[in-house]
């Protein structure tokens, strides 16, 4: 996650080439969701989102990593989860929709 530390602007499509590389055994419509936040949260604060990022990857490799995330990042997971649903694997859909539920964002 090294490549997403750092202040100052992304070059233009960083973020769906981040997902893909990182993020590429997952549905491209998740993909695309979790690079669209990515994105958006890079602008504000880069290391934030890097962080943001670690987490993320830490859920959908089954192993969640113990980050503080606000509600509205569990919501937005939700969401994520919940628009691609039927094209995600069942054991990792469950596994994050029960950490969601477990941080009663459902």
């Amino acid at each position: 996650m090294a490549e997403l530390r750092g202040k100052g602007g992304s070059k233009p499509g960083f973020a769906q080439t981040f997902a893909a590389r990182h993020f590429g055994r997952l549905p491209k419509e998740t993909q695309d969701a979790l690079a669209l936040s990515f994105e958006e949260r890079y602008v504000a604060d880069p290391d934030k989102a890097a962080d943001w990022a670690a987490c993320m990857g830490s859920i959908f490799l089954e192993d969640y990593d113990g980050t503080d995330l606000s509600a509205e990042d569990w919501k937005e997971l939700r969401d994520i989860l919940s628009e691609s649903a039927g094209e995600l694997d069942m054991g990792l859909l469950s596994y994050a929709m029960g950490l969601v539920m477990e941080h009663k964002a459902l």
